[in-house]
């Protein structure tokens, strides 16, 4: 329970930058850290709330207290100008999710919690009065207290619950922002095509249809009969367009093969199987070996 001296000190410290107001914790977490799990109740619901379960978003926790002066300005600008630009935007300039929690640390005077929170508008407010989640983060002693995390498994260059902010004092919603507005997600490996099937040694793969292939670097894999290739990002393992360096694009199908349609030559072409690259040209109704001389 928070003593009304200790509130007077929490307030004053942060005010005045000083290292002072609530007992400072044993182990804390900075930025750059992991940050541990908590579980603690909604302050609405009732329902428990667990910092490990909020996957797949940027979350901003915003300690507070009724009676904090910064906390006065700090929280309805927060609510505005992060939450609600957010909101807006449908997320961060990637489109990933931002959530801005507000962590209450007052047991007493319930009711004027509750008239601090209906006048910021907060929506998800969680009670942490015995400080359980604000001992992970505090080195000061003071609030309002700040803190990100990301909680996306692949955002580039960062781990997964990884604090971005830890801050005692308001740094700003610009400067909030700008810190969200940089986390990005790792791009997706291409698809190795024709990967799932048996490694008959030194990586080479017989299709049941397309014959044998080496899957190299995606999106380029080596066939034993036509060379390198490169496939187009709309491929499946049963219905490809690929680049073939002496006919140009190119498509064919489990269902088609040998037959294959050359975009270049406005034409179907049927592969002889195990020839040195010749192909019947049905426009020109004549054999042909590619890459033509």
């Amino acid at each position: 329970m928070v003593k009304e001296g200790m509130k007077k000190t929490i307030s004053v410290a942060i005010v005045c930058g000083l290292g002072m107001g609530l007992p400072l914790a044993g182990q804390v977490h900075l930025e750059g850290d992991h940050s541990p799990d908590f579980a603690l109740p909604d302050r609405t619901t009732g329902e428990t709330f667990t910092l490990h379960e909020r996957e797949n978003r940027i979350i901003v926790l915003d300690f507070f207290a009724y009676w904090c002066a910064p906390c006065a300005f700090s929280s309805p600008d927060l609510e505005e100008n992060v939450k609600g630009h957010y909101e807006e935007a449908g997320g961060n300039p990637q489109g990933l999710a931002v959530e801005v929690v507000s962590m209450n640390l007052e047991e007493e005077d319930p009711g004027l919690t509750d008239e601090f929170v209906e006048q910021v508008g907060m929506d998800l407010v969680i009670d942490d009065v015995n400080f359980e989640a604000f001992s992970l983060y505090n080195d000061t002693g003071g609030i309002p207290l700040f803190v990100i995390i990301n909680g996306y498994r692949n955002a580039e260059g960062l781990e997964q619950w990884e604090i971005l902010l830890n801050q005692a004092g308001y740094p700003g919603s610009a400067a909030i922002r700008k810190i969200i507005d940089a986390i990005e997600l790792e791009p997706e490996a291409a698809e190795v095509l024709f990967a799932d099937l048996p490694d008959e040694g030194e990586g080479w793969r017989e299709s049941p249809w397309f014959g044998w292939i080496h899957p190299g670097q995606a999106p380029f894999f080596f066939h034993l009969e036509h060379g390198w290739t490169f496939v187009a990002p709309e491929s499946t393992e049963t219905d490809l367009y690929y680049f073939d360096t002496g006919i140009g694009w190119l498509y064919t199908s489990e269902e088609l093969y040998p037959n294959i349609y050359s975009f270049v030559e406005e034409s179907w072409l049927r592969y002889s199987i195990g020839s040195e690259r010749w192909f019947w040209h049905d426009a020109r109704t004549e054999w042909i070996q590619y890459p033509l001389n």
